[in-house]
C-alpha cells in the first residue's frame, strides 16, 4: 500500500472531531508538503514540553 501523502494526511487529521484534532500535527503536515524531508516528531516534542 502506498505511502499517504502529508496532504492526504492532512486531510485525515482534519476530518476528526474538534475533540480528537492535533492541530499542531496538521499545521506541521502543512509545512511537510514544502518541507519534504521534514519530520514532524521534534517539533511536537517541544511543542509538549511548552
Amino acid at each position: 500500500m502506498p505511502e499517504l501523502t502529508a496532504r492526504a494526511r492532512f486531510a485525515a487529521m482534519v476530518l476528526k472531531p474538534d475533540p480528537e484534532l492535533d492541530l499542531a500535527a496538521a499545521a506541521l503536515q502543512i509545512a511537510v508538503e514544502e518541507y519534504a524531508q521534514l519530520e514532524p516528531a521534534p517539533y511536537l516534542q517541544r511543542l509538549d514540553v511548552l
